[in-house]
């Protein structure tokens, strides 16, 4: 059985797509607005939705036609005194369906971090609704764009209109999660060196983006969001965005900020290949976790895994363990321990053996040897891909979280 490197099956990292008018960040995004202080006005018009403890504010997004547009937002800070040099700070950046969470925005003030999380599809905070039966904020990016909601033509199927809206979206959202950024380092109570962002599955998108963007972050947490979609099988929801402009893929080389990928094997939306390859593409990719099964939910948010991450950076913990690229010899894969984080506890090799759609494929694993310097497993007959995983804790919140080395397969259609 020959097993083929999946980076073999796609020689060229970040191709441009074809058929269609290429939009770099220039195109999208004016450097100089995107990077200005956000003017900040009182949410007080919206008592329903004010909440004790928290600040609600109206964050200033990108300009439509020298019109602004605004974005409904929650801030808080810790409690107690700041420590010297102020409080590290998160920016949470939601995903499909999320809003503005004040729950999470809370939970990261507990752990000892400000933190921001903003509405970026122009709505209010209704947590109790669907996303697309809250109520629009009036002056939000979407009434500038002469839009009533998101979706709004794509439920018709993905074409002109549908991209062009989506375009319109992800330039907001993007700008408004530096804007945000920008918001908390202008807070004399935050540490200017020590601000994160934490995006889960749309907001790993487009976080992405942002964090390609904004080297200013100290560092990004993508949960399950990636690019290379054209990698991904056409029954993934994220595939038909393959050829839009703003594929995370066309940003992630130019990335300087610290990553850490967060990803499950059967995820709905985001596929073991083409994640892989993003964290491949990005050359301040610090970390990698492809979890066997993992959830797909806004729970990410409060993963130990991304407090642990963030901890390293902001408060001297042990950061978390790194594997290298993998290489192969006949059966055997094996893979260089690049950071050992609390000194590796145990070795697996993950596999599966079925072919299709990767949602659905059953993972297997099995024991892998380690020694100080690498991570190495035989591979099982009939496999289709694998990986290897290596840890360095016990279980967390349920899961077990592991450094992962890069995803290889057999599969002739790449997946």
């Amino acid at each position: 059985m020959l097993f083929t490197l999946e980076a073999d099956y796609y020689p060229d990292l970040h191709p441009k797509p074809t058929g269609v008018t290429y939009m770099n960040s220039k195109d999208a995004w004016n450097s100089q607005e995107l990077f200005s202080p956000p003017e900040i006005r009182s949410a007080e018009k919206f008592p329903q939705f004010v909440l004790p403890g928290l600040q609600s504010l109206l964050l200033q997004g990108q300009a439509v036609a020298g019109r602004s547009t605004w974005a409904y937002a929650y801030y808080s800070l810790p409690d107690g005194a700041a420590p010297a040099g102020g409080w590290p700070a998160v920016v949470l950046f939601h995903g499909g369906g999320g809003t503005a969470f004040a729950k999470y925005i809370q939970l990261w003030n507990r752990w000892g971090y400000a933190a921001i999380a903003f509405d970026h599809y122009g709505k209010l905070p209704e947590t109790d609704k669907l996303q697309a039966e809250r109520a629009a904020l009036p002056e939000s990016w979407l009434a500038a764009e002469g839009l009533d909601t998101l979706p709004q033509s794509w439920l018709q199927g993905w074409n002109q209109q549908a991209s062009q809206e989506c375009g319109k979206w992800v330039r907001h959202a993007v700008s408004l999660c530096l804007k945000a950024h920008s918001f908390l380092r202008l807070q004399t109570q935050i540490n200017p060196d020590k601000i994160g962002m934490i995006g889960v599955s749309w907001g790993g998108v487009l976080g992405a983006i942002a964090a390609a963007l904004d080297p200013r972050l100290k560092f990004a947490v993508l949960n399950y969001g990636c690019g290379f979609h054209d990698l991904a099988g056409p029954e993934l929801s994220f595939h038909k965005y393959a050829r839009e402009w703003w594929e995370p893929k066309h940003f992630l080389p130019q990335c300087q900020v610290p990553l850490l990928w967060i990803n499950g094997t059967n995820d709905q939306n985001f596929a073991p290949g083409p994640w892989s390859r993003s964290v491949a593409a990005a050359p301040s990719s610090a970390a990698a976790a492809l979890v066997p099964a993992l959830d797909h939910s806004h729970g990410a948010f409060a993963y130990p895994w991304v407090k642990r991450f963030a901890d390293s950076f902001c408060f001297g913990g042990t950061a978390v363990p790194k594997l290298g690229a993998s290489s192969l010899s006949g059966e055997v894969i094996s893979t260089p321990i690049l950071r050992p984080g609390r000194g590796i506890l145990r070795a697996e090799l993950e596999y599966t053996l079925d072919s299709g759609p990767t949602p659905q494929r059953r993972w297997q694993a099995v024991p892998a040897k380690f020694d100080r310097e690498r991570v190495q497993a035989v591979i099982p007959s009939g496999t289709v891909a694998c990986y290897l995983n290596a840890y360095d804790d016990t279980q967390q919140d349920g899961w077990n979280w592991p450094a992962s080395s890069d995803y290889i397969t057999r599969d002739p259609s790449g997946y």
